[in-house]
């Protein structure tokens, strides 16, 4: 069931912060995030990269990486709009960063 909460994205695992994303690839321009949809509990990113050999993929944990200033790897959806990104940086840190960015 769907609470709005961005909280609803965020997992701690081991030395990682993993956040849920509903990728849209081949967007005009890049966003990440663009916004949090609270049906699915995820955040929302618009990629300019299309989905073709991993490029959206590699578009978007650059972003989360250069948002954050932590390295990011994609933990999950390799061949899927929905996808989890995991990132080295503390929980509290990332959650902060992706509201911020969606607030403004």
């Amino acid at each position: 069931m769907a609470t709005g909460d961005p909280e609803d994205a965020l997992t701690e695992s081991d030395d990682e912060t993993l956040v849920a994303f509903d990728v849209t690839p081949g967007a005009a321009d890049r966003q990440v995030p663009s916004d949090f949809n609270e049906w699915r509990d995820r955040f929302e990113a618009r990629l300019s990269e299309p989905a073709r050999e991993g490029r959206a993929n590699a578009e978007l944990t650059e972003a989360v990486s250069e948002l954050l200033d932590a390295p990011a790897r994609l933990a999950q959806g390799a061949s899927s709009s929905k996808k989890t990104v995991a990132v080295s940086a503390p929980y509290e840190r990332v959650l902060a960063a992706l509201t911020d960015e969606i607030s403004d």
